[in-house]
């Protein structure tokens, strides 16, 4: 980041390839790029077969941004508990799939999640709210996505 605010700073910027800018920009991390969505959302949590009558409904915050879908236990937290990648990858071993068949709930599958991740939101709205969300984000290639960086 110091890098690119030198650049800008000495009015070399504009003078970059579109290629160093990319580099740049991909060095920088997803933290440059917006946020698309945030809340509090329950995040199902599975036990064992054992002791499956355990199960319980954990309150995460999340944040959508980047091509991640980031789950926190609070607001306050620093590193997040879990992330699900959403941008399409050709090592993947499966695309992001969503089920909204219980509503107002959703299970997104993905590579880190192959037997998915129940999230249950409020109401119907909220969860059609999150699961365009994700679909957006789901669909955007890497390219779209460096273009929505915030840059100084």
């Amino acid at each position: 980041w110091l890098r690119v605010t030198e650049l800008h700073s000495e009015g070399m910027w504009s003078q970059l390839l579109p290629a160093d800018v990319m580099s740049l920009n991909l060095d920088m991390g997803d933290q440059n790029l917006p946020i698309d969505k945030t809340g509090f959302l329950a995040k199902h949590k599975l036990q064992s077969n054992e002791a499956a009558e355990k199960d319980s409904d954990v309150p995460r915050f999340f944040i959508l941004q980047g091509g991640m879908l980031r789950y926190f236990k609070n607001e306050a937290d620093e590193f997040p508990k879990g992330q699900i990648s959403l941008t399409p990858n050709a090592a993947a071993a499966r695309e992001i799939e969503i089920d909204t068949s219980a509503r107002p709930h959703f299970t997104v599958f993905s590579v880190e999640f192959p037997r998915g991740m129940l999230i249950k939101c409020s109401t119907n709205n909220e969860m059609d709210q999150w699961v365009t969300s994700i679909t957006n984000i789901a669909q955007t290639s890497d390219m779209a996505l460096f273009k929505r960086r915030e840059l100084p």
